[in-house]
Order: structure tokens, then C-alpha cells, then sequence
């Protein structure tokens, strides 16, 4: 504590020199200061706090709509909200699990933020139907779920029309103005702000949106009493001139109450403020000499609104005459009791100085000691200041502290497991969901290594898998789609899903955010799911096969029949035996082709490189007597190699290829054959699979009669015809056959029309290594 005494009894003799020497120093330089003008220095500080102060409530504002912004994606994200809007778009009731989620995430966050309104999920069709809402009256009251009799339709409002171009970003923030309900202004009148998240469906168009509504009244009187109402107004209005924030109350937002206030009618000579692109200042004298400021600042709220922040005033420099000449005698006497004056003021002056030194060295553990904020001059300005920076600190913590509570609900009442892992690949959080997952104790979680959870078998590919992800970090699946194996604690296997996101912690460090999914139950109904398949393949297989051969023998005794009394009978007896041996001959054909449909997964042969030149070429030789009488015309491109059972490629060409030759019209079948392995296909219901490097899209064109688009997808079931049995010979169950051996080599297969008339079908296979062309 010593060399503080010494510090302030130092500073005290220096003070008291310093103020004797001063002071007979200000006769010699009294005449230059009295004759500069005060209001020349005193203006343009005056101006630059002014400024300082707006640009601080700006800066808070748009501040506190990103974190708006941030709740509301954060809301998007954690809710149901994609499930609820595909089953709206499809017309199907709500599924009330999904329904009953989104519910308790909105009220989570509603419940944490006492000054958000409103969060509703809105659907994307014209009608704009609300489908959850979860709401307050007024800041600060309960929240309550809107009965679903009571949902609205905000297809009209500006903010959903907005929000759903694809021209505007994913979190659109409206304009504020007064909130409204069924069409009208509520009373009171409450300023909102709505914070829209749009959400996409599998084609990337946008389907609904989570809206966000905050009660932006205290934000707004925050704003307003930040100057002193004595010297200054202050106003905050629109790029068209719309107040929200007007000295008068009853001249805010007169778009909304249609009272036609506006900047215009208050400030007719400075129309051209709701449109400028910088700071404006303009100064003039009023008509009892005052001088005045008019200080304008743009600036946009959140990639939101434009707005303008004003601040009219008088300028205290210009009530600030000049200094008496005079005075320069006065000061030639003030030398003599310099020493005397100084010896007490330096006194006074050292002691709150003292004080606050000794507060500014152990802030902020004293921040709670009582500081001379009642101090006049630079003292006093700085205690005031150190005392604000306290507020603000506490504040910061109280929202930390309010944001943290308000990230463990959201986390804990995420549905599936959760984990957080650090660089080092240890958890540092994990929800409930999880200890129900794994089976351990969250402090049993909480510590250990990620790769403890996976199965031995796989350990050292997912340490190293996750090494690479946090070297290229990206959010991605790591099982999505194909479930791996766990033990839980006691022992007992389970199967999940994980995907896994990047992010980085507040310390700078890499973190991961994995989400695991429970798929157990899916998993073993799958399993039974094959095990049927397999026992149906097999029947079939069996059932077709023991009806060839009393099937042959009924056909060959009405075919002999047929031969040796033909005409010896009455034309009903050769037309009975006609339909029997027709019927016999159906049959026979049915049979082979559903024995052909069963063997394709059970008699199936292995992958190997395939060149789809070579088996068209095949394919071609085959049917080279239909195509001479048909007069067809087939094109075949360069065509890829692909992994592929070579036998099933040359059953899969056959039947596109003849199905294109014996459904012509009265034109000469024109037939092409082409491979496209770059882009994607995207149109209607049967679109293709996007594609990726190792996939090729086949297509077998034609110019035939072409199919009813509307039954296109029933043309791959089995026995399903497109035209009558009359006219073209055949099963149906060529496409059938077609598509399950599509299926099985992990592709899809699709008709289109072709623009000239006829049809195209294509298909997707897996390309073999180094197989983009043969």
C-alpha cells in the first residue's frame, strides 16, 4: 500500500505546482484564449458525442435482431417443421408426434425470451396456413398453444410473401411495424419485428416458414431515452418515411393506424433524409438566435429494413458568448492566491482520485463499491463511465447465463442422442437421449473417448474417419442410410446412425457435434422384411416351375387336338379349342416370365466390368430378324463399362429394345441408345437419382406410340399392359422384370416422353473403375 501513498502524495505537489504556475501564466495568454471562439471547439465535440451515442443505440439495435435472427434458426432447426409441411403439401393430417416436438421447442424458447411474441410455422401455399402456433398476449405473460380452430391465413401478409421468394436470403426480417391479428392493428399497439426461416423441400423450393415475432416496444424506449429528451428529440423512420419512433407517441407508425403521418408532413424541407446512403448533419440558427443541429444516420438492421435514426437539438456552443476582455485584469490578481486555492483543491481532487485509482486497479472485484459518479469534470465522466461498463458487464452475464439455460433446454429435448466431442475426440456434453442410447451414466460419458462407443471391429477406421473430418470439415453423414453396429454398457447390440457437424468453440478450438439415431427397430424389421422377400422369391420360383410341366402337357394335347379335328367338327368345337389351346400358350408364357421375375435376386450372377457396348452389339445380333421387319433404325452412342451381371444387362437391353421396336407407330421405328454420366436429371415425380461420379444414366429412345405420362409409374408393376392384348402380343411383366433388375444392381428407372412423339427410357447403373467410356 505504500507506493500508492506515495503516488498520490506525489501527484498532489505536482498538482499545486501546476495550478500556481498556470495560473500566472494565463495573463500572458488570457487575451488569445478569450478572443478564440468556445464554440468552435465545444460544437464539433458536442456533434462527435452525439454521433457516438446514435451509432451506440444503432449498434445495440441491430445487435439484438441478430440474436433474433439467431433464435429463429435455431427454432427452424430443433422443430418438425419439414415433416408437418410434407404432410400438409400431401394433404395429410399432421402427424402429432412431429406436431406435439415442434410445440414444446417453441414454447422452450418463447418461455426463455419473455419478450418474443409469437412462433408460428406457416405453410408455403397461397393460403399461407398457419399450422403451429405457440404465442403471449404481451411480453412477459404466459405462453400459450393457439387452438388449431384458431389458426390464421397469412398468405396476404407482406412479411410471408417476402420470406418466400428465392430471391430473398433464408432468414428474411420484416419490416416493424404494429402488430396485427385477423387483418387489424391489436390495441394497445405493440411495434413487432418478425424474424421468417424459410425451410425447402427435396426439389429446393420453399415450402413453409418459421416466423419469428419479438415485441420490439422496449428495444424502441431504450433507444428514445438514450439522449436527453430536454436537448434533443429524437426520431427513427422508414426509407418511405414511416415513424416508429416520434417525440409525439400518437405520430408513430401512421401507415398502420392510416393517420397519413409521415416524415414529409413533419419535415417538409428535408424530404431527401428518408433516402440517404450516410450521416447528414445540418446546422442553422432558430428564430431566437439558438443555433441548432439536425443529425441523420442510415443503416440497416440485419440484411432487414433500411432505416433512419434522427436527433434534432440545440447546440450549447451557441449560447456561448465570448469572454469578457475584462476578465484579463481579474486574472492578473488570481496569481497571488494561486498557491493557497490550489493546496485545497489539489486536496479535494486527490482524494476521489485515490479512489477510483484504487477501484480501476482491482476492478472488477469491487464493481459493487459505491464510485463519485456525482464527481464534476473528467473525474466525474470517468466514474460514470467505469460504472456503466459495470452494468453492461453484469448485463452480458446475466444474458450468457440466460443463453446457456436456454441452449441445455433446446439440447436436452432434442429427440435422438446427442454428443458434443472436442479435438482430443472426448465427449464434453451429452443429453439424456443419449444415456438412454448407450446405456452409461452421463458422468460415465462425459470424459471418455468417442471411439469407446464404437465396436472394436471398426474402432481404428472411425479414429481415423474422424481425424480426417476435423482436417476437412463439413456437416456430413456418417451413417445416414446404413446403420453400424454398437454394444451398450450391458452388452446388449444396438444399431444407429450418425451424422456429424463442425464447429468451433469459444476457446477456438475444433468441436464436433454428433447426432446419433437409434435405429434398432428398423433395422430387425428389415431384417425380417428381406427374410420374407427371400421365402416369396422362393415360392414363386417353386410355384412356377411345377406348373411347367402339367401346363406342357395340357397345351400339347389341345395343340394335338386342334391338329387332327380341325374342320371335323361344328366351327363352335374349333373355336373352343382355339381359346384352350390360345389360353394354354398365355399361360405357358406367363409362367416362364414370372419364373424369369423370381429368379432375378435368387438366381442372379456376380458383378463384374461389363462393356454395355458389347452387350447391346449382342443384344442387336438377337433380334435382327424383328428389326429388318420392323424397318427399324437403331443409333448406339459410346456407351460405358459399368459393374454389372452380364447376363441380367443383356435380359435388361432385350426387353427395352424389343418393347421399342413392337410398340411403332405407322413411322419406321427410330431407336437411339446414349450414356450421360455429367449433370442431373430433375423433372416431375419420376425423376432420376442425382447423379455422382460413379454413377451413368442409360436411355434407349424411341419414336413409338408413346404411353399415358399419367400411369407411367404403374408401366413397372407386374401383368400391367399399356395397350390391349389384341393389339400387341405379351405378358406385361417385361418392365416389371426390367426395373427389379435396375433395382438390384442399386440404380432406378424412369419413362419420359420424348418431345417428338414416342418415349424414353432411362435408367441409372454404377459405373466400374476408369469405366466413363468403353
Amino acid at each position: 500500500m505504500m507506493p500508492r501513498r506515495e503516488s498520490r502524495g506525489t501527484v498532489a505537489r505536482q498538482l499545486t505546482l501546476a495550478m500556481v504556475a498556470v495560473t500566472l501564466l494565463s495573463s500572458a495568454i488570457i487575451a488569445a484564449v478569450v478572443d478564440y471562439e468556445v464554440s468552435d471547439v465545444v460544437r464539433p465535440t458536442e456533434l462527435a458525442r452525439l454521433q457516438t451515442s446514435m451509432g451506440s443505440e444503432i449498434a445495440s439495435l441491430q445487435a439484438y435482431v441478430s440474436h433474433l435472427q439467431s433464435d429463429a434458426i435455431a427454432a427452424a432447426h430443433a422443430a418438425a417443421g419439414g415433416e408437418l409441411l410434407a404432410a400438409h403439401a400431401q394433404g395429410q393430417p399432421l402427424p402429432a408426434a412431429e406436431q406435439q416436438r415442434t410445440i414444446e421447442v417453441f414454447s422452450a424458447l418463447l418461455s426463455a425470451k419473455p419478450q418474443y411474441l409469437q412462433l408460428r410455422l406457416i405453410a408455403g401455399d397461397r393460403e399461407g396456413r398457419e399450422l403451429v402456433r405457440v404465442e403471449r398476449e404481451r411480453a412477459g405473460e404466459g405462453v400459450r398453444r393457439v387452438p388449431e380452430l384458431a389458426l390464421q391465413a397469412k398468405g396476404d401478409r407482406p412479411y410471408v410473401r417476402a420470406a418466400l421468394e428465392p430471391r430473398t436470403s433464408n432468414v428474411f426480417i420484416s419490416a416493424i411495424d404494429l402488430k396485427q391479428e385477423h387483418g387489424q392493428v391489436s390495441v394497445p399497439h405493440v411495434p413487432v419485428l418478425r424474424a421468417a426461416v424459410a425451410h425447402e423441400n427435396s426439389a429446393s423450393e420453399r415450402d413453409g416458414l418459421t416466423v419469428l415475432t419479438v415485441d420490439m416496444g422496449p428495444a424502441l424506449r431504450r433507444m428514445q431515452e438514450a439522449l436527453d429528451p430536454v436537448t434533443h428529440e429524437l426520431y427513427l423512420f422508414d426509407r418511405t418515411g414511416n415513424f416508429m419512433i416520434h417525440p409525439e407517441p400518437g405520430r408513430a407508425f401512421g401507415r398502420d393506424l392510416g393517420t397519413g403521418e409521415d416524415f414529409k408532413h413533419s419535415f417538409p424541407d428535408h424530404s431527401e433524409l428518408p433516402h440517404v446512403t450516410k450521416p447528414w448533419l445540418s446546422e442553422a440558427h432558430d428564430p431566437e438566435g439558438r443555433l441548432t443541429h439536425m443529425l441523420a444516420i442510415p443503416f440497416v438492421v440485419a440484411d432487414g429494413p433500411e432505416l433512419v435514426l434522427l436527433a434534432t437539438g440545440v447546440s450549447t456552443a451557441g449560447t456561448t458568448d465570448k469572454l469578457d476582455r475584462a476578465v484579463l485584469f481579474a486574472a492578473l490578481g488570481s496569481g497571488f492566491l494561486a498557491a493557497l486555492i490550489a493546496l485545497l483543491i489539489s486536496r479535494r481532487i486527490t482524494r476521489p482520485l485515490a479512489q477510483m485509482t484504487e477501484l480501476a486497479e482491482r476492478y472488477p472485484d469491487l464493481q459493487d463499491q459505491p464510485m463519485p459518479v456525482d464527481a464534476t469534470g473528467e473525474l466525474g465522466s470517468l466514474a460514470r463511465a467505469l460504472a456503466r461498463v459495470g452494468a453492461q458487464i453484469r448485463e452480458r452475464d446475466e444474458q450468457i447465463q440466460q443463453e446457456e439455460a436456454r441452449f441445455r433446454r433446446v439440447f436436452e429435448s432434442v429427440p435422438h442422442a446427442t454428443l458434443i466431442v472436442d479435438h482430443a475426440q472426448r465427449i464434453v456434453l451429452a443429453n439424456a437421449r443419449a444415456e438412454s442410447v448407450f446405456g452409461y451414466t452421463r458422468e460415465e460419458l462425459l470424459g471418455s473417448y468417442i471411439s469407446s462407443l464404437i465396436p472394436e471391429n471398426i474402432r481404428e477406421a472411425h479414429r481415423a474417419y474422424f481425424a480426417d473430418f476435423l482436417a476437412n470439415p463439413a456437416s456430413r453423414a456418417m451413417a445416414m442410410g446404413r446403420a453400424i453396429e454398437i454394444r451398450r454398457k450391458n452388452g446388449e447390440a444396438a444399431h444407429v446412425e450418425i451424422g456429424l457437424s463442425h464447429f468451433t468453440s469459444s476457446t477456438g478450438q475444433s468441436e464436433v457435434l454428433a447426432s446419433v439415431v437409434d435405429v434398432s427397430n428398423r433395422v430387425r424389421s428389415e431384417a425380417a422384411l428381406r427374410h420374407s422377400n427371400r421365402e416369396l422369391e422362393q415360392f414363386a420360383y417353386v410355384a412356377s416351375h411345377d406348373l411347367q410341366e402339367p401346363l406342357r402337357m395340357v397345351a400339347n394335347y389341345t395343340e394335338l387336338l386342334a391338329r387332327r379335328y380341325e374342320g371335323k367338327l361344328d366351327e363352335k368345337a374349333d373355336k373352343y379349342i382355339h381359346f384352350a389351346v390360345d389360353g394354354a400358350r398365355r399361360m405357358q408364357k406367363l409362367i416362364s416370365d414370372l419364373l424369369q421375375y423370381s429368379r432375378v435376386e435368387s438366381q442372379g450372377g456376380t458383378f463384374s466390368r461389363v462393356d454395355l457396348n458389347v452387350t447391346v452389339r449382342q443384344v442387336l445380333e438377337s433380334l435382327q430378324v424383328a428389326t429388318e421387319e420392323a424397318h427399324a433404325t437403331i443409333q448406339v452412342e459410346p456407351l460405358p463399362v459399368v459393374m454389372a451381371d452380364a447376363t441380367q444387362m443383356q435380359q435388361l437391353f432385350q426387353n427395352l429394345l424389343d418393347n421399342a421396336i413392337k410398340f411403332r407407330g405407322d413411322k419406321a421405328p427410330n431407336i437411339v441408345v446414349s450414356a450421360n454420366d455429367n449433370g442431373v436429371k430433375d423433372g416431375g415425380k419420376n425423376a432420376a437419382e442425382q447423379l455422382t461420379r460413379d454413377k451413368v444414366r442409360i436411355c434407349v429412345q424411341d419414336n413409338g406410340i408413346g404411353i399415358d405420362m399419367q400411369n407411367a409409374h404403374r408401366m413397372f408393376e407386374m401383368f400391367q399392359r399399356g395397350h390391349s392384348r389384341e393389339r400387341f402380343a405379351g405378358t406385361g411383366i417385361g418392365l416389371a422384370v426390367s426395373k427389379r433388375v435396375v433395382e438390384r444392381h442399386g440404380g432406378k428407372i424412369w419413362v419420359e416422353p420424348t418431345p417428338a412423339g414416342g418415349s424414353t427410357f432411362c435408367f441409372t447403373l454404377n459405373l466400374a473403375s476408369s469405366g466413363r467410356r468403353a
